[in-house]
């Protein structure tokens, strides 16, 4: 399986998993121009797959960094993240901040431990 966009860096038993969302569907395009909860949602599920692809799952995550392009998108993005991703609760830092690409309106950023 090709997860477009997707970069693992893997360290001793950690890997660093960082899914871009000006790719956020496999065939290049951008998922709910617009739609904050319609980003939010694919790049969570995006996350899933990246995980499972690793030989992770949810429960691995140590650290999230999200970033948002308005901070008022935030209770959108922590119950979309409970709802795919389940009650972990890792370190979390939040970014606000304009992202590569004017569509784009969230990115996740996620630190796995391996079991």
């Amino acid at each position: 399986m090709e997860i477009a966009a997707l970069h693992a860096d893997r360290g001793r038993e950690r890997i660093r998993l960082h899914r871009r969302t000006d790719r956020i569907r496999h065939d290049g395009n951008v998922v709910g121009v617009g739609d904050f909860r319609a980003q939010a949602e694919q790049t969570c599920r995006n996350l899933r797959v990246a995980l499972h692809a690793v030989g992770a799952q949810p429960a691995d995550i140590v650290k999230v960094t999200n970033y948002i392009v308005n901070r008022g998108d935030l209770p959108v993005l922590v119950e979309v993240r409970r709802a795919i991703l389940g009650e972990l609760r890792p370190a979390s830092t939040l970014v606000v901040a304009a992202l590569a690409r004017e569509e784009l309106l969230v990115e996740i950023e996620a630190i796995v431990a391996l079991p």
